[in-house]
């Protein structure tokens, strides 16, 4: 299991043993009350939701702005990882990590011109929606940059400093 995993396991029993804790506590004054012999109002009857699947929220969000449950399978199994950026404006972003085959000729593509390289970055990294050179130009100013940030991470592009800091000596 996972360091991540365990330690939202260990948030999660902590969570439930508060819960726990408070309903004892509630059910300790009902009883005091009633020994004192005053009425207790009556608390609605809420009976527990099943809980909500994270992913399938974002799959049905998704699905109501076109992009489907199969396509983003595939998108899936051929690039491993995906993750979804919902944006405020009610727009989704969902991309994908790049191969090392895939940069050099984005590189080659874009030369020294940055600009046309993170243009390059967003229509290649980007699968929902397919972004091109005009819808680029219509995003909400910081979102490219925001995304081709997102790419890169994905892609394993990140600062030495933040590599060392996460590797360990054998």
């Amino acid at each position: 299991m996972s360091v991540d995993l365990e330690m939202e396991d260990d948030l999660d029993r902590k969570l439930a043993e508060k819960l726990e804790k408070a309903r004892k506590e509630k059910e300790k004054e009902k009883v005091d009350v009633l020994a004192k012999g005053e009425e207790i109002e009556a608390e609605p009857m809420i009976e527990p939701d099943e809980p909500v699947d994270e992913k399938e929220l974002l799959y049905s969000g998704l699905e109501k702005l076109g992009c489907t449950r199969s396509y983003l399978t595939k998108m899936k199994e051929r690039h491993g990882t995906v993750i979804v950026y919902p944006h405020e404006d009610g727009k989704w972003f969902v991309v994908r990590p790049l191969r090392v085959r895939e940069m050099k000729m984005i590189r080659e593509i874009a030369g020294q011109d940055v600009e046309r390289l993170n243009k390059e970055l967003l229509e290649a990294g980007c699968v929902f929606p397919k972004l091109s050179d005009e819808s680029i130009s219509d995003l909400p100013a910081g979102l490219p940059d925001l995304l081709v940030n997102m790419i890169s991470r994905l892609s394993a592009f990140i600062p030495v400093e933040l590599a060392f800091s996460l590797s360990k000596e054998l």
